[in-house]
């Protein structure tokens, strides 16, 4: 859901490819005529392959990305929430981020699961650099969230450093 008054896309339910790509028009599209992009976002996540696309895409632009949590982040829309401009992620009170390790499914014979290990052992990678980059952890920090899968408070989200402030 867009609103192109306030400039403001919602990411609500689950994030999958249609609104990623929709979220990618808006900011590549409006960037002369805006200075800042509002993400709302109440999401349990998605596909992290069309996600990063969507953080590269935020990070791209020569603009502010505020990002705000309503009631839940969890998996790549946390991710989401976390890359956001410094100083301008926001979440609600009694909203909950959930943060964990990246799941994927792999189907086919044993060369594809090799394959598909790499690949997501890469992607595991990146998404932790994500982390350090945006939470300013260190490399053992953000494994250690990561392995233990856990749901955060947005007290706790502002402790260690996803968002900022409280709406």
């Amino acid at each position: 859901m867009f609103d192109f008054n306030e400039r403001g896309i919602w990411l609500i339910g689950n994030l999958n490819y249609i609104i990623i790509y929709a979220l990618c028009y808006v900011v590549l599209n409006e960037i002369r005529k805006i200075n800042e992009v509002r993400i709302y976002i109440n999401s349990i996540g998605g596909n992290i392959f069309e996600g990063l696309i969507a953080y590269d895409v935020n990070q791209f632009s020569k603009f502010d990305i505020r990002t705000i949590c309503l009631k839940q982040a969890s998996s790549l829309s946390s991710l989401m929430l976390a890359s956001g401009t410094i100083g301008k992620r926001l979440c609600l009170k009694h909203a909950s981020l959930f943060v964990h390790q990246p799941n994927v499914t792999i189907v086919n014979g044993l060369s594809t699961l090799m394959n598909g290990l790499v690949n997501i052992n890469y992607i595991g990678e990146n998404i932790i650099k994500i982390y350090i980059r945006h939470c300013d952890k260190n490399y053992f920090e953000v494994i250690r969230i990561l392995l233990d899968s856990i749901w955060m408070s947005s007290n706790f989200a502002i402790r260690w450093a996803i968002i900022d402030n409280l709406v």
